[in-house]
């Protein structure tokens, strides 16, 4: 059985076959094998009374087609009639994640009465979306948003998100749908585009973190020349040439500590990213992009952002090690953070929003392990060439957090403090 419960908070999650999971005629019942063994789960655990009001429902993308009918079952048997989720390429919870095949994960939790309500951002016109806005700040005042959206909406997300800021403040986490198929995401009904979510007063405790799992490579640059998305020139020199000197000065530091011989070469200069520093951060905060192209002749690379003249932005590079390493130095803050302001760390419940190409690829043995005694070759329960345990992004997070319920789902871009992240993760604690 794999369940995790709180005084508040019930989360469940199976995966099924994938025989005719993407048969979305309503005769094939594959869907509604795998939602019965999470409801009679979350359901074993229930008590008259408990108080569960919202639920949060996270499906592979090989249910998409059923997501309607999942989200229907899970309202009429829970008796909950408030659901917020999204589709996503793996789905994960407390200790275990999905990526092969159908599966769904489901929380259920109990919040205050009045503390909260679902919500629907259309994504039309700014218009429509500052009608909306306006009409919950009248309830909500700089509220806790969990917002689920998908990277197909007719408005640029990033844009919704910084409306958001503008009319409601407060502070939104989440992240955007990944599918091989339909981007859907679900606060009560499915929606195609814009957002939808739980929006919660700050009669709700939450705390948050946010890891890039990234490395810097070399200081800051300032982009001193740019044309749509192609960036020429740093600090007045060309970029690709800037690029080349950090790497070069990076690998000669590395090989000066380790005592080994390091080369520019194509694979690192594919390792590295694009980190665009915010401006006003007081924690140095920044979002990656990748870099798409070089030209080594001009001395141009292309990035998927659209750069301005005057940016500030730094070389960064992602491996297994440093996303391990990020993730749990922020884990471990999160926790004495926590502790250090109530006192305890009791969290009731939590939800995660992973980076699909970060999560799926850095710890792809444990995220298709099935059981303790059957993963990958690379997972959870394997040893590194020292004799250390390797431990897979879920079983890191279940280590230091607890056995906390935990729900959520491989993104397509992962958001905190409404801006869209990429390679990153946002964690979620219920306190």
């Amino acid at each position: 059985m794999t369940i995790l419960t709180s005084e508040s908070f019930i989360c469940a999650g199976a995966q099924g076959s994938d025989e005719g999971s993407h048969d979305a005629s309503p005769e094939n019942l594959g869907w509604r094998e795998t939602a019965r063994e999470v409801l009679a789960q979350i359901q074993s655990k229930r008590v008259d009374g408990d108080g569960m009001n919202v639920g949060f429902l996270y499906l592979s993308d090989d249910l998409a087609v059923h997501a309607d009918r999942i989200l229907n079952l899970f309202r009429a048997i829970s008796g909950i009639e408030q659901w917020v989720g999204s589709v996503g390429l793996g789905v994960c919870m407390g200790g275990r994640s999905f990526a092969a095949g159908p599966a769904i994960v489901a929380m259920v939790g109990a919040l205050p009465s009045g503390a909260f309500t679902s919500f629907a951002l259309p994504d039309e016109s700014p218009d429509q979306t500052r009608a909306v806005l306006e009409s919950l700040s009248e309830t909500y005042e700089a509220p806790h948003m969990i917002v689920h959206g998908t990277p197909s909406s007719h408005r640029d997300p990033a844009g919704i998100l910084q409306d958001i800021e503008t009319y409601m403040g407060g502070f939104v986490m989440g992240g955007m749908a990944s599918s091989r198929c339909d981007h859907l995401h679900f606060s009560d009904a499915l929606h195609e585009n814009g957002f939808s979510g739980l929006m919660m007063s700050q009669d709700i405790a939450v705390a948050c973190c946010l890891s890039q799992g990234c490395a810097p490579i070399g200081k800051p640059h300032v982009i001193t020349r740019c044309e749509e998305n192609t960036i020429m020139e740093l600090d007045g020199m060309r970029a690709f040439d800037v690029l080349r000197a950090d790497i070069k000065r990076e690998a000669e530091a590395r090989a000066l500590k380790q005592g080994e011989n390091q080369n520019l070469d194509q694979e690192q200069k594919a390792e590295a990213h694009i980190a665009f520093l915010v401006d006003g951060s007081d924690t140095q905060d920044y979002v990656v992009r990748n870099v798409m192209a070089l030209d080594e002749a001009r001395g141009w690379m292309s990035v998927a952002h659209m750069p301005e003249n005057g940016d500030r932005i730094m070389f960064v590079h992602r491996d297994e090690e440093t996303v391990r390493h990020d993730l749990s130095r922020r884990l471990v803050a999160l926790r004495a953070r926590v502790q250090k302001q109530t006192g305890t760390f009791a969290p009731k419940g939590a939800l995660y929003f992973a980076c699909a190409a970060r999560s799926l690829g850095q710890f792809e043995g444990a995220v298709f392990a099935q059981d303790g005694d059957n993963v990958g070759e690379q997972g959870f329960g394997q040893k590194d060439e020292d004799g250390a345990l390797i431990q897979s992004e879920m079983d890191l997070l279940q280590t230091i957090l607890g056995d906390v319920p935990l729900a959520g789902f491989y993104t397509n871009g992962e958001i905190s403090n409404h801006r869209l992240y990429g390679f990153s993760a946002v964690l979620l604690l219920f306190l």
